[in-house]
């Protein structure tokens, strides 16, 4: 059993085109939830030649999803995979990566 004993933020990004054809990133903000979090290893990630950084474990929900957003302890990151542990609903496994630079964006508005 883990202690879920941390706090994330989960945030939906939708890129809206205008009438110029120039596009805005616009973050809202789906949940407020407590996860157990660890950082992966560097072996296994050279290993498996991925750039997931960090591992997020949440009582399971159903709105998450790859490319949605995690901001923790003021970082940045990005959903590559939502896993659950052999299809039963009382986990859910986010692995994650550190977030583009080009989204510093929403650092600078405070959010």
């Amino acid at each position: 059993m883990l202690i879920k004993d941390k706090k994330i933020e989960l945030f939906d990004v939708q890129f809206i085109g205008d009438q110029t054809g120039n596009r805005e990133k616009h973050c809202t903000l789906k949940a407020v939830c407590w996860c157990y979090s660890r950082q992966l290893s560097q072996k296994l990630k050279a290993q498996f030649n991925t750039d997931e950084t960090r591992l997020f474990i949440l009582n399971y929900r159903d709105d998450i999803a790859v490319r949605d957003f995690i901001r923790y302890r003021l970082n940045w990151y990005e959903v590559t995979r939502v896993d659950t542990k052999d299809d039963y609903r009382t986990d859910l496994y986010v692995y994650a990566k550190d977030a583009p630079a080009s989204f510093g964006v929403f650092k600078k508005r405070g959010l």
